[in-house]
């Protein structure tokens, strides 16, 4: 399988290793496509549509920012399931093929930072969008700081829903993000735009914790195959 995507090759330089140790888990065209066009497309379309309609209502850029924020964490939680759905999990047989090759943990721990790359930049391109739509009474502070709200609810998010294999879960977990969402964005929005500073260390600690979290997860499984071996 390493192979095939050519990860671990001698001519993968800089950011092409990561990409491909990405696609080990993002396989398949159609889930390319959706990931990377039809995901963003579609939110961009319902969030503008959303916003265009509040803006004839309030001037207030809040809540179509705050749709935003929560059509990126749902979709975000959504789609992880088809990628990484239940990697942490007990009986999880994600991380099987990685463990027949020594670069198995290489390959998952870029994988891990390209999804995060990924999801935070298609992230910052649906917010750009969707401020430039609408965004009286939002200073640029707060809209980074809303950015990076969603991108900490995203992250904790997924360190939980990657712990199960059934939808249903995911679904739970988005419905309680959500709201969380809605809370710590209003909030946001009526600090100082300095507060991002604060919103970044939170989401800087987040993305740091789950990613060890992970990669623990994937070294004890690694570990206790070894073990097996031996024995």
């Amino acid at each position: 399988v390493f192979q095939a995507e050519g990860v671990g090759k001698g001519r993968d330089i800089g950011m092409v290793r990561y990409w491909k140790s990405y696609r080990v888990f993002l396989s398949g065209r159609l889930m390319k496509l959706i990931m990377y066009v039809l995901y963003p497309l579609f939110v961009v379309a319902w969030c503008s549509l959303m916003i265009v309609a509040i803006g004839s209502i309030t001037a207030d850029a809040t809540y179509g920012l705050l749709i935003t924020g929560a059509m990126v964490l749902s979709g975000e939680l959504l789609l992880d399931t088809f990628v990484y759905g239940g990697i942490m999990a007990k009986d999880t047989n994600k991380l099987e093929y990685l463990k027949t090759s020594i670069k198995g943990m290489h390959v998952l721990r870029r994988s891990l930072f390209a999804d995060k790359l990924r999801r935070m930049v298609t992230a910052v391109l649906i917010f750009a969008i969707a401020y430039g739509l609408h965004h009286e009474q939002v200073s640029i502070g707060q809209l980074v700081s809303l950015i990076f709200i969603t991108g900490t609810l995203t992250e904790l998010g997924l360190l939980i829903t990657r712990h199960f294999t059934m939808v249903s879960w995911t679904m739970v977990v988005i419905i309680a993000a959500n709201i969380l969402g809605a809370i710590m964005g209003m909030l946001a929005v009526q600090l100082s735009p300095v507060y991002v500073i604060v919103f970044f260390l939170l989401f800087g600690v987040t993305v740091l914790v789950s990613s060890k979290l992970i990669m623990k997860k994937a070294e004890g499984s690694f570990y206790d195959v070894g073990v097996e071996k031996v024995h």
